[in-house]
């Protein structure tokens, strides 16, 4: 039906002859249906719950309270990338393992850089450049001015190489959903990613 089509002589004469209860009745189902479309545009466009990455991944926010903002932030956007995918588990999640990689770079970098002596500047150092650093010589050397324990560094190159392959499989590949859950196990769960922070003492 047109605008044009409506007989608004004949609305209106049908208006004038309904009584008070019928035009109250009218009103009130036009009111009605005013509310239930504006709930309805309401709901559609308030914006979504955002995702408190501290209670997904299940951490204890107070102790990453110390790391720097940084940090926190590509963990987050990490995050971010997997709960965008989550209901479609069979995707890449590459994204994910990108922003883990560079929350762990960032940490060698703060934390690890002048303890292993690395010769390059620090904004070119790789995760490759701190695998390759951690030589058992290195590791030798450092447990023996009592600064790192073998076992520690040990674990520490073991999930290197584990990042440092997904990260080649994000770059040339894939990276599946059930790698992203084990990754985050060693980050997370096992504190691989905190105990980067402490693993070697200042002497």
């Amino acid at each position: 039906m047109k605008f044009s089509d409506i007989d608004f002589n004949a609305l209106s004469e049908m208006m004038n002859n309904m009584s008070d209860e019928e035009k109250e009745s009218l009103n009130q189902m036009a009111d009605s249906m005013m509310q239930d479309y504006q709930n309805k545009q309401n709901a559609e466009t308030e914006p979504e719950e955002e995702t408190d990455f501290y209670d997904f991944l299940q951490i204890d926010e107070t102790e990453y309270a110390d790391l720097p903002g940084n940090i926190l932030d590509e963990i987050e956007a990490a995050v971010d990338f997997e709960t965008f995918y989550e209901e479609t588990t069979d995707l890449d999640f590459s994204a994910s393992v990108l922003f883990y990689a560079k929350a762990v770079l960032n940490l060698l970098r703060t934390y690890q850089y002048d303890a292993l002596a690395i010769s390059a500047p620090v904004q070119t150092t790789t995760l490759l450049t701190y695998l390759n650093a951690l030589t058992d010589e290195k590791i030798h050397a450092l447990a023996d001015a009592g600064t790192a324990a073998p076992q520690d560094l040990a674990a520490e190159v073991n999930l290197l190489r584990q990042l440092y392959i997904l990260l080649n499989r994000a770059e040339h590949d894939s990276v599946s959903y059930e790698e992203l859950q084990a990754i985050k196990e060693e980050l997370f769960a096992k504190k691989g990613l905190l105990n980067l922070v402490n693993v070697i003492q200042k002497e």
